[in-house]
């Protein structure tokens, strides 16, 4: 199964690139990406600019239509897949439980799209989707439905249940991301040291 990191373009409520953000003394997409490898067989980073991300050890690959946001990126990730799913991942998200991800595998095979449940509210951004969800995708992309929680539905995938996802993750950790430089300090002060 392939991994697809999503690290766009500029983020105007963060005011800056997430990706490059420092993370244990690296650039978060270095750490993020590193972890990815250790539990996927080939992991790219969806982007705007690949050459960006020339210093990382994976394959950077331009978002196909540019502006697009997380339908956009999952779009591009879907396309340039070497496998029939794909793990993907928001670039914001720097904890990842591996349990958790071994689990999610073995409930998405067969699935066109498997998404957890956390918070009270789908989690598209840290999913497995299928390349076969790829034409619907582009459907959505076309009639202007941007809303990449809408796929999962719209695909016939399954959801993974808030319950069944505390199993593994009982704090929800691995869906913790930030939207600002307050949001990131915090994740930093509990979280920096943990994987």
């Amino acid at each position: 199964m392939n991994a697809a990191l999503l690290a766009g373009g500029l983020s105007s409520r963060f005011g800056g690139q997430k990706s490059l953000v420092e993370w244990r003394g690296k650039p978060l997409v270095q750490v993020v990406t590193h972890r990815l490898k250790s539990l996927f067989g080939r992991v790219m980073v969806v982007t705007d600019d690949p050459l960006r991300y020339g210093f990382l050890d994976v394959v950077a690959v331009r978002d196909i239509e540019p502006g697009l946001g997380p339908l956009g990126g999952l779009m591009t990730a879907l396309y340039h897949a070497t496998s029939d799913q794909v793990f993907l991942r928001g670039c914001d998200m720097p904890l990842i439980n591996e349990g958790l991800v071994s689990f999610m595998r073995e409930r998405a095979a067969g699935k066109p799209a498997l998404v957890p449940e956390a918070f009270g509210a789908l989690q598209p951004l840290c999913a497995i989707y299928s390349k076969s969800a790829l034409r619907e995708v582009e459907r959505m992309v076309k009639e202007g439905d941007m809303a990449i929680t809408r796929v999962v539905r719209r695909v016939r995938g399954a959801v993974l249940s808030e319950e069944e996802t505390r199993a593994f993750d009982p704090e929800l950790v691995s869906f913790l991301s930030f939207n600002s430089k307050k949001e990131l300090q915090a994740l930093k002060m509990r979280f920096e040291g943990e994987g």
